[in-house]
């Protein structure tokens, strides 16, 4: 049953943002939306790889890094800002231009680190 369970619920998530963009207007909070896309999909998969850099972390651990640093929003900060109604418009287009614009960002990153740590 668990099992079952677990399978949809990504599904569901992405549902439910889906629902929150219906009332979305792109143009509301454009420059808020791609500065939070630029930090989240750039400016941290840079850090990700100079703190790997500076700390000579092991392959994994940097490559491990790397990736938690390269996804993008997490669905479930909408459910909560939902549930909490704060930024729920400002949520929803952040997860949206993260799921799009990572894309293209999250296999560039993820060539650099296989370029970095080859093992």
């Amino acid at each position: 049953y668990f099992q079952y369970l677990s399978d949809t619920t990504a599904a569901c998530a992405l549902v439910v943002v889906g629902i929150g963009l219906k009332y979305v207007s792109a143009k509301d909070d454009l420059a808020e939306t791609l500065t939070m896309t630029g930090f989240n999909l750039i400016l941290k998969p840079i850090l990700a790889i100079a703190v790997a850099w500076i700390f000579k972390l092991d392959s994994f651990y940097a490559i491990s890094l790397l990736v938690a640093c390269s996804v993008p929003t997490s669905k479930t900060l909408y459910i909560i800002s939902k549930q909490y109604q704060l930024y729920e418009n400002e949520m929803a287009s952040i997860i949206f231009s993260t799921s799009i614009i990572s894309i293209v960002t999250f296999p560039i990153f993820l060539s650099m680190a296989m370029y970095l740590w080859p093992s």
